[in-house]
């Protein structure tokens, strides 16, 4: 629907975890781990957390996202 965020993590039991909120505005079309605590999205948004980042961003597992990473 509508309100149905780009990127979510879901519980064992198949829930949604309402506390990751990596706020992307637009589709994720791929992920891949960036070490023990990371994941990368690509895709078609131009932010993520409130930052400017074109199609690219760095997550921590929580949904935060990594400001160190700014492949610009």
């Amino acid at each position: 629907g509508a309100n149905a965020p780009y990127l979510v993590r879901l519980f064992p039991d198949g829930s949604r975890d309402p506390d990751f909120v990596p706020g992307l505005n637009g589709t994720v079309y791929a992920l891949a781990w960036a070490g023990e605590d990371q994941v990368v999205a690509g895709g078609d948004f131009t932010s993520a957390g409130g930052a400017f980042r074109p199609r690219v961003a760095r997550f921590f597992l929580d949904g935060r996202m990594d400001d160190t990473f700014n492949p610009g």
